[in-house]
């Protein structure tokens, strides 16, 4: 298939105190989960990483940030610039609840358009989104002048603001709090939050 699914894994993790790509959830990493859930839309998967060696048991291709310290923005670049396809797909390492459903729906609206960013409540999700590989100028462009804002993209780009209804799908872990609150969830203990 003509797509390329870029998995994120350069967060510092800060507020968590670890990585949290490498946390358990029901025998398996966070990051595996993902991966896995991702595997399901088709295509190459690529890991984007600083940190090659600590996710060798993905067994996946990797590429590193061309630039340092600059966010998850560089890690698109890399992803990019590493891409083969015309259509690709950026999903965070912090997102366990990622559907390869949402990811489908998304990189369909690359026929008409270079970006398609989720919207829940008001709130972008850009670590979630396709990206065309025409973006790719402009996110370097961007980049040049110090810009490290996934949305300053929206204005460069013809853009698609995909209107979702449940923000489970995009919610992230940050601390330590949602991370036990995710493996509620998963065991069918917890209640419905927003996806900040």
């Amino acid at each position: 298939m003509n797509r390329t699914i870029i998995l994120l894994a350069g967060g510092q993790s800060s507020r968590m105190g670890t990585n949290k790509a490498l946390l358990p959830i029901e025998g398996e990493t966070v990051i595996s989960r993902i991966a896995k859930e991702a595997g399901r839309i088709g295509g190459e998967l690529l890991l984007v990483t600083n940190e090659p060696e600590v996710y060798e048991f993905l067994h996946l291709p990797h590429v590193r940030d061309l630039r340092a310290g600059m966010g998850p923005l560089a890690g698109l670049e890399a992803g990019l610039t590493a891409s083969a396809t015309e259509h690709n797909l950026l999903i965070a390492c912090d997102l366990p609840f990622f559907k390869a459903g949402t990811g489908e729906r998304l990189l369909r609206y690359l026929d008409q358009y270079e970006l398609a960013v989720p919207r829940t409540k008001g709130r972008l999700h850009p670590l979630c989104a396709a990206y065309h590989k025409s973006l790719l100028p402009h996110v370097q462009y961007a980049l040049d002048a110090g810009q490290r804002r996934m949305d300053s993209l929206l204005d460069a780009a013809r853009a698609k603001i995909v209107e979702e209804e449940n923000p489970r799908c995009f919610f992230n872990m940050n601390t330590m709090q949602d991370y036990e609150w995710m493996k509620r969830i998963h065991k069918g203990e917890g209640h419905e939050i927003s996806a900040d």
